[in-house]
């Protein structure tokens, strides 16, 4: 284990989950512990900055695409097909009106409306930071940020774009925005498309496919609704469900990955160099497959690395360990070491994901199959 332990201690590089609440150095408190401490509570991580300069630039890039396509269809490709063929479609959907379709229509229009948005988009936010251990302050930010994105992007391209609504008896009556883009489309993109990728990357079992392929489908239930009740011409919804989309991927790109906030230089690991780790360590462990040797040899790693004074937790059988893992990011921990078998590293695991933190495992006992997975 002793080798194991060493190779995952050394390659181990915390990303952008860096807990808000720093934690002392070991046997800190006064003088300098205290002075490190509050450099490392003023200090932020590196690439936020960054990241807000690059959304802005490419939201800027997005809307500025929007308003090009919007302008190529109202004007030199107006008499273009397919643009010519819109209003037969329109009519041909207007023709096809009978009551029963009319109400499903309205009840899937009402599924992209600005109001049923905001409150989805609120209540999806708010059980993401209360329900779980840890909030899921990525996941969060994700989902609001694409949300508001797309309404930016809406709200540029209408005042930019000026398109007549199609030429049919309006369901919804006259509304004071252009045709081009459909902003029910679009925001029902931003925000079922976003919790499609939540559900598929957060939640586990056969089922999320079929649910975030459900959640897929409520964008293009919008846009046929918008369609039938002629609200907006093929190309609108077209272009909303573009729009939406768009919005997911730059959200998406800055939140859920990690190519732009990284950790403060205070914690970063300095190569080469054997010299203190600011901050607390925490070993979260199964005593039934991680005996006192195997602490102790792990204990002896983390000192050479500089993670000195570790705090070694158990697990129970009542929590494998995923609140213990919790705890000890919300106490400030630094560096969390999880130690045990497939059940308590998946455990913390699904903790530590949920605020992107990169943590050593040392898989032990006979049926552990993390290593291949």
């Amino acid at each position: 284990m002793n080798a194991v332990a060493e190779q995952r201690i050394k390659g181990v590089r915390m990303s952008t989950a860096v807990p808000e609440r720093p934690a002392e150095l070991p046997g800190g408190g006064d003088g300098g512990g205290a002075g490190a401490t509050g450099a490392r509570r003023r200090a932020v991580p590196r690439g936020i900055g960054w990241s807000v300069c690059w959304i802005t630039a490419l939201t800027a890039c997005q809307a500025a695409f929007m308003v090009g396509i919007g302008l190529l269809i109202t004007g030199p490709a107006h008499h273009l097909w397919p643009l010519t063929a819109e209003d037969r479609v329109n009519r041909a959907l207007e023709g096809m009106r009978t009551p029963a379709l009319t109400g499903l229509s309205s009840v899937a229009s009402e599924a992209g409306n600005t109001l049923t948005v905001i409150v989805v988009t609120l209540m999806c936010c708010l059980g993401m930071l209360l329900i779980p251990r840890l909030p899921l302050w990525r996941q969060t930010g994700f989902l609001a940020l694409a949300v508001s994105l797309q309404s930016l992007v809406f709200l540029v391209v209408t005042v930019a774009v000026d398109r007549h609504r199609p030429d049919v008896h309006r369901l919804d009556g006259s509304l004071p925005t252009s045709s081009y883009t459909s902003g029910h489309t679009g925001a029902a993109t931003a925000l079922y498309g976003g919790l499609a990728v939540l559900t598929l990357t957060r939640l586990r079992g056969p089922w999320r496919t079929t649910v975030a392929c459900l959640l897929c489908v409520l964008p293009l239930l919008v846009g046929v609704a918008r369609l039938y009740r002629g609200m907006h011409h093929p190309t609108d919804v077209v272009g909303g469900v573009v729009n939406g989309g768009l919005s997911l991927l730059v959200a998406g790109y800055a939140l859920l990955t990690d190519g732009f906030v990284t950790v403060p230089p205070a914690l970063a690991p300095v190569a080469g160099r054997r010299q203190p780790v600011p901050g607390r360590t925490v070993v979260v462990f199964n005593p039934t497959v991680t005996d006192q040797a195997d602490r102790e040899a792990l204990r002896q790693v983390l000192e050479r690395h500089g993670h000195l004074a570790p705090a070694f937790v158990e697990t129970t059988a009542d929590d494998p360990g995923g609140g213990q893992t919790a705890d000890a990011v919300r106490e400030g921990a630094t560096l969390v070491v999880v130690c045990g078998g497939d059940g308590t590293l998946r455990a913390a695991a699904d903790v530590l994901q949920a605020v992107a933190y990169r943590s050593p495992w040392c898989p032990a006992g006979p049926a552990t199959s993390w290593p291949a997975t």
